[in-house]
């Protein structure tokens, strides 16, 4: 019989990575890694998992120009760095294995004017595509977190929100107060229609901003409890100028239906590979339920490399935490779900 713990993580391991895992026997699992799938280890788990190790018996690329035995040996220290007694293992070992065998070229590729337009609808014209990032810096004003674009500095203005957003700002900064200030004064601006009468941001737990190398990462949670809930609070989401011009909004849910019993879960990357399911993992992990996570960033210029799935697992996790979606036990274990 095994471990109930390794059950359910090769559970969320399907849901997360579907198709690239197999049982091959009791407590035996084969899998191909995430993002470098020509790689296959093979895997022996003890019965008394998550309490001790697992076992690497194998690893092969399919792939010429990888030394399998180098891999294997490889493996078995990236096993060893991240492995803790008593928590399952096989999601960090992936994310960790996703950053060693890493390649920023491919992986990370710039965003592309075409990417951008296509996905946000912006006019097909070089100076949309280089002034996307300028643009947020316009939006997002007046907090301590900065995050320099250009060396180009303007001088303060009195312009309105709307008049600001077509210049050109050095500071890419985010206060939540502020934004939430600003959405409920669009409701006064003259438009009369019931999409922009609504706040954006409105239920919505925001994190605090990061910004690494021109990149800034914000997180938001909020409860949803169908999935008619979720979709309609995601469309009104990217009503936010702010969320709209991000270059990645990456989410995840966990809905319980209270009257069917029926559970769903699902996740989108929108782009930046294999967050959305790092995020699932997350809420997965922490036992969150009818909760919706989201996570924005604005992508500077600069490539920050596997940094960039820290810093989107913490805006996320912060944004759960702090809307109350689980509780937080101080004597470090893992997080409970809010009852």
């Amino acid at each position: 019989m095994e471990p109930e713990e390794l059950q359910d993580e090769m559970v969320a391991i399907e849901a997360i990575y579907p198709d690239l895992s197999k049982r091959l026997a009791p407590l035996i699992y084969k899998f191909q890694v995430p993002q470098n799938e020509h790689i296959t280890v093979q895997m022996s788990f003890p019965k008394d998992y998550p309490n001790e190790k697992p076992c690497i018996l194998d690893v092969v690329s399919t792939k010429q120009g990888y030394d399998e035995a180098y891999l294997n040996e490889l493996f078995g220290e990236v096993l060893d760095s991240i492995f803790h007694q008593g928590d399952v293992c096989v999601f960090d070992f992936f994310t960790e294995l996703d950053a060693v065998l890493y390649n920023e070229d491919e992986a990370e590729t710039p965003e592309t004017e075409q990417d951008v337009n296509d996905h946000w609808n912006l006019s097909d014209t070089n100076k949309a595509s280089q002034d996307l990032v300028q643009d947020l810096s316009a939006q997002l004003k007046d907090t301590s977190i900065n995050c320099t674009h250009s060396t180009k500095e303007e001088p303060e203005s009195e312009k309105s929100d709307e008049e600001i957003d077509d210049t050109d700002y050095t500071n890419y900064t985010y206060d939540e107060e502020k934004e939430k200030a600003r959405a409920k004064s669009s409701k006064n601006s003259g438009q009369e229609s019931l999409t922009t009468a609504i706040d954006p941001l409105k239920g919505w737990t925001i994190s605090d901003p990061i910004t690494d190398r021109k990149s800034t990462f914000v997180g938001l949670a909020k409860r949803v409890n169908t999935l008619d809930e979720a979709e309609d609070a995601l469309e009104l989401l990217y009503q936010d100028r702010k969320i709209a011009r991000g270059n990645h909004v990456m989410r995840a849910w966990r809905i319980e239906d209270v009257n069917s019993g029926a559970k769903y879960q699902d996740c989108d990357d929108d782009g930046e590979t294999a967050a959305g399911g790092r995020m699932l993992h997350l809420l997965t992990i922490m036992d969150a339920w009818n909760v919706m996570v989201v996570v924005v960033r604005w992508f500077g210029g600069t490539h920050i490399g596997p940094d960039r799935f820290k810093h989107i697992n913490s805006r996320a996790r912060e944004a759960v935490v702090k809307g109350g979606f689980v509780m937080v036990d101080t004597s470090g274990k893992k997080p409970k779900k809010k009852k």
